[in-house]
């Protein structure tokens, strides 16, 4: 299910966050079912918005899990505010 993908995306955006030196500027606030909520500083946002996006779209091909990625595209929209009712 999506809630089992995004489970699985988790660690890896940690894990790019953490390669590219941002661990201590964007931070996991809430996941509920298939989104994730990340409380980014504004002067890395666009960069950490790109790690996410690729870790989620690329959930599969750094998985143990064997899936041919053709027939299940993974799409990702991202929102960006400074309130939780502006993402919507």
């Amino acid at each position: 299910t999506a809630a089992d993908i995004i489970k699985m995306a988790i660690p890896l955006v940690e894990t790019d966050l953490a390669t590219k030196g941002l661990l201590d500027r964007a931070h996991l606030v809430l996941q509920v079912h298939d989104e994730l909520v990340y409380e980014v500083e504004e002067s890395v946002a666009k960069e950490v918005q790109s790690i996410i996006e690729h870790a989620m779209t690329s959930v599969f091909e750094r998985s143990v899990i064997s899936v041919d990625i053709d027939t299940v595209p993974l799409a990702v929209s991202v929102a960006v505010g400074h309130r939780l009712d502006e993402l919507k």
